[in-house]
């Protein structure tokens, strides 16, 4: 195969090391993979309000083509991302800290999510659920509404198989997360309160799932 000559390191390179451009002969830049790379960098670095304005800009014009492909990456690697967000966060702690209290005033942000929470309550509720989980160590983590649950397992204790309200409602861990279970959809049953209170953090093999 014969080696193409780049222009940017002065060096002799295989055509595979360079980006296709259909406008030159031999169908190559001028310039490697490598040195192209390098001088997108610098001008990142020493541009960073106009790559910023450029890819805002690129983002809006290709949004619908987008959003489904990094909706599709996040899904795809969480774990990963919540293990990278739990280092950044422990190695950056403090400037995380200073920053939110430069950002935010905290009356003003105590008073909204306070209103926030009674307009909310199932979803803070869920919030509270997720947070508890994290804290738990739990590897997987999905948000589970109380409303949603009820109506999968249609009203049915799943510990005493008796009827439940809305007012007597609690979401069980089937596997506990103390004892490595998920929170998701898959390993959440709907129980009564006092019989979620009563099981504790036990596993009950009779526990029906209904899904």
């Amino acid at each position: 195969m014969e080696q193409l000559f780049c222009y940017g390191c002065h060096t002799l390179k295989d055509p595979t090391d360079f980006f296709i451009c259909r406008s030159r002969k031999n169908g190559r830049q001028t310039r490697c993979k490598a040195c192209q790379t390098r001088t997108r960098e610098k001008h990142h670095l020493t541009h960073p309000e106009q790559e910023k304005a450029t890819s805002a800009a690129y983002y809006l014009v290709h949004k619908d083509v987008l959003l489904p492909k990094h909706l599709q990456w996040k899904a795809e690697h969480r774990i990963e991302l919540r293990i990278q967000g739990q280092v950044y966060y422990q190695n950056n702690k403090k400037k995380i800290l200073l920053r939110s209290r430069q950002t935010y005033d905290t009356v003003t942000h105590s008073i909204k999510m306070s209103r926030w929470r009674k307009q909310n309550p199932e979803k803070n509720a869920a919030l509270q659920r997720i947070r508890r989980a994290r804290k738990s160590g739990a590897t997987f983590i999905e948000k589970v509404l109380l409303k949603t649950i009820f109506s999968r397992d249609q009203g049915i204790c799943s510990l005493c198989h008796k009827r439940v309200t809305r007012t007597q409602a609690s979401l069980d861990h089937i596997i506990p997360l103390s004892k490595g279970g998920d929170h998701s959809h898959q390993n959440i049953a709907l129980a009564h309160k006092s019989c979620n209170s009563k099981k504790n953090n036990r596993v009950v093999t009779q526990q029906m799932r209904l899904f």
